[in-house]
């Protein structure tokens, strides 16, 4: 009796509520995700047509500090499947949030100095 009654202390404390929360880096927000203006051809290769700039889009990454240097394993490593693979899993405590949005450039404006120039190199 004493048994059953050890296993189902247990198994009852070992059903409660996940303790163990990840690290916080701030709230992630989805957005809106706008419709695609390009459908690619699937010849193995990029053009101009099949990637079109997506503005006013934030993107949110996990970045370093600006004053931290981190090791990058720029090699990688082969998989079972014979595929070059990089593991970027690594999460610092000290990593921060950097939300990073693309608008146009008509959206600056830029004094007018009255001088144009074209540098050549």
């Amino acid at each position: 009796m004493r048994r059953w009654t050890l296993l189902f202390l247990l198994s009852a404390t070992a059903c409660q509520d996940n303790q163990t929360h990840p690290e916080d880096h701030g709230a992630y927000e989805a957005g809106t995700a706008a419709p695609l203006s390009c459908v690619p051809n699937l010849d193995g290769r990029i053009d101009a047509s099949e990637l079109q700039p997506v503005l006013g889009s934030p993107v949110q990454y996990l970045v370093s500090p600006a004053t931290v240097s981190r090791t990058v394993d720029l090699t990688g490593t082969t998989d079972s499947s014979g595929h070059l693979v990089w593991d970027f899993g690594t999460d610092y405590a000290d990593d921060q949030s950097a939300t990073i949005e693309a608008t146009p450039v008509a959206a600056y404006h830029l004094p007018a100095t009255g001088v144009a120039s074209i540098v050549a190199i």
